[in-house]
């Protein structure tokens, strides 16, 4: 009979000399970036992006499969990973290789849970389980997604500069636009106001013929 092949047990000294691999590659990142004025790596707050946005209508997708690139901020931990999610210092190593240790050795780990603004994530409970994945080459990851829904698109190669011009013309837009729509219903109004008093006056001297006619 057909037995299947158990999984290995996956050694926690290789997790932990992955992390380390990792930590030690985030480091010179930090340096090249500050030498090399090399594009700002850090993960964007999602407070701070909605607080720009304004956004609060709030709609649960459900469970579904989401590009790991896609992901590109945090709710709470944005200081202790960088937009690659290499940990920083504030990442807990205890926690990373001993979710490593699950994932190689195929245990079931939760889904993550994330809010979506136009086609970007915002890791809301999860950040070592995206560190963990990308670290281990996945391209997709299992997520409970809450979409926030705005009119500013929102793409993976954003930054918070882009953010803000992006924020400032879509309010620029809408001003302009509702502006627009005040001017549209006031010289509707005026117009309707005119016919009105051209009618009237109408009715008037119809009026004084008629009685003019009848003396």
């Amino acid at each position: 009979m057909y037995e299947p092949r158990s999984v290995p047990p996956y050694p926690r000294s290789a997790a932990t000399l992955k992390y380390e691999r990792l930590k030690s590659h985030s480091l010179i990142e930090s340096l090249l970036k500050l030498f090399m004025q090399k594009p700002d790596q850090t993960l964007l707050s999602f407070d701070q992006v909605q607080r720009l946005l304004r956004s609060r209508r709030e709609v649960f997708r459900g469970t579904q499969l989401i590009p790991l690139s896609h992901i590109v901020g945090s709710v709470g931990r944005y200081r202790d990973f960088d937009r690659a999610f290499l940990p920083l210092e504030g990442a807990n190593q205890e926690r990373w290789t001993g979710l490593d240790v699950a994932l190689n050795e195929l245990r079931n780990i939760l889904p993550i849970e994330v809010y979506q603004i136009g086609d970007v994530y915002f890791v809301r409970d999860g950040n070592h389980r995206v560190s963990v994945a990308k670290a281990n080459g996945l391209t997709h990851i299992e997520a409970q997604v809450r979409e926030l829904q705005t009119r500013v698109p929102l793409t993976p190669d954003v930054d918070l500069d882009q953010l803000i011009i992006k924020t400032e013309y879509a309010q620029f837009l809408e001003k302009t636009h509702s502006e627009q729509n005040c001017r549209t219903r006031h010289e509707r109004g005026h117009a309707r106001g005119a016919r009105y008093s051209r009618a009237a006056q109408l009715r008037r001297d119809g009026h004084r013929r008629t009685r003019s006619d009848n003396r």
